[in-house]
């Protein structure tokens, strides 16, 4: 299953008139304005290379224009989110689960867990994707949603599934996404969820397609063979059916998130020659971890499945632990092996007793008690 979601958040694939520059065929679009500092923000492509290259290019208030670290393709801004968030090439935003942001007051780039605030920002949903390995051998995909309480910081996995829902927050703060109905022989069904509440409810069967949040209009296909499209009003409770996705997309939101900017390049416009803006990078810790009377703050700490997980590297770091990666043993093919050490204690690390998830190794506080701790204590505690 599938779910397939044009809704905002979600950058559309443009096209874009270009400019031939003085090295280059250059588009451009406007993505972000900084109202403080007046630094207006644009994505750059230039698309006469074999292989295209993308920018995050800035034009300061006073008329200079400057480059982004190549690691750095593109911004877009997301309703819903405090700052821009930025695609890279960074190894652990690709393979490694971390987030990057642009903080425009502090000016730099911020790595950490992003989480979508619900409409009132008491609560937040964070969505992993990972493999792990089966009984059988093979490594199968886990879609992971954890769910924060933004006034506890209580967090949790809150959804587990092989396949992306579509999870969208509504304007009264409840949850809207796709899943599979096992007692109906694995009917796709859209359906509510209050986190509130912990309440869940079922609004028609079939695949989520598109939503608007704010207005309350559901695009849907029924589970039939030819797919019909149909609009849900949630306000209303009313279905009718739509001619063809055109007529769809007049009960969706427009994308007002990137707009062609080609035009304001200048004509001499030459990536290559212009200087490189140098931006600090920090890491997002908000979560704090008490090892005895040693205090570690960590991106994220949360339940799973009864089990707090906390990443080991932070502490080790920290503490003076060392993390040895052990070879695998034959029969488990997919599967981690490692040795954590302090001091005189030794533990090792495996799939039978520890996770590895989105490149990062998690362990349980009474783990952590194993090496020789008296007390492990967590508390959600935001960076500012």
């Amino acid at each position: 299953m599938k779910a397939t979601i044009w809704a905002w958040g979600i950058l559309l694939g443009l096209s874009l008139p270009s400019l031939a520059g003085a090295a280059g065929t250059y588009s451009a679009e406007k993505v972000y304005t900084d109202q403080q500092s007046g630094a207006v923000y644009y994505n750059v492509e230039r698309i006469d290379l074999e292989a295209r290259e993308e920018r995050v290019v800035v034009q300061m208030a006073d008329g200079q224009w400057k480059k982004w670290d190549p690691s750095i393709r593109s911004m877009r801004v997301e309703k819903g989110q405090q700052h821009p968030l930025l695609k890279t090439n960074y190894a652990d935003n690709i393979e490694g689960g971390m987030q990057y942001t642009y903080d425009p007051e502090d000016q730099e780039v911020v790595k950490g867990k992003v989480f979508r605030s619900s409409p009132d920002r008491k609560w937040g949903i964070h969505e992993r994707l990972y493999f792990e390995p089966t009984a059988e051998g093979y490594m199968t995909t886990v879609h992971s949603y954890i769910l924060r309480n933004n006034q506890t910081g209580h967090t949790k996995e809150w959804l587990r599934t092989s396949y992306s829902t579509g999870a969208v927050w509504l304007s009264d703060n409840r949850i809207i996404y796709s899943r599979l109905n096992g007692e109906k022989s694995n009917q796709e069904e859209i359906v509510i969820f209050d986190p509130a509440t912990s309440q869940l409810e079922r609004i028609v069967f079939g695949n989520l397609r598109g939503v608007d949040p704010e207005k309350g209009y559901v695009v849907y296909t029924l589970n039939k063979p030819d797919r019909p499209l149909y609009v849900l009003d949630l306000k209303k409770r009313i279905s009718k059916p739509l001619k063809d996705w055109a007529a769809a997309e007049a009960y969706l939101p427009k994308m007002d998130n990137a707009k062609d900017a080609t035009a304001d390049l200048p004509t001499d416009f030459d990536l290559d020659a212009l200087p490189e803006e140098k931006i600090t990078m920090k890491i997002q810790r908000d979560y704090e971890v008490k090892v005895d009377k040693a205090s570690i703050r960590v991106p994220i700490v949360f339940e799973e499945r009864g089990y707090i997980r906390i990443p080991v590297k932070p502490l080790a770091d920290a503490c003076g632990w060392q993390l040895i990666k052990l070879e695998k043993l034959k029969k488990q093919n997919g599967a981690h092996r490692f040795k954590l050490v302090n001091g005189s204690r030794t533990m090792e690390l495996n799939a039978e007793n520890s996770v590895l998830e989105e490149g990062t190794l998690y362990v349980s506080p009474d783990q952590i008690k194993q090496l020789g701790y008296k007390s492990v204590h967590v508390t959600y505690n935001p960076e500012r």
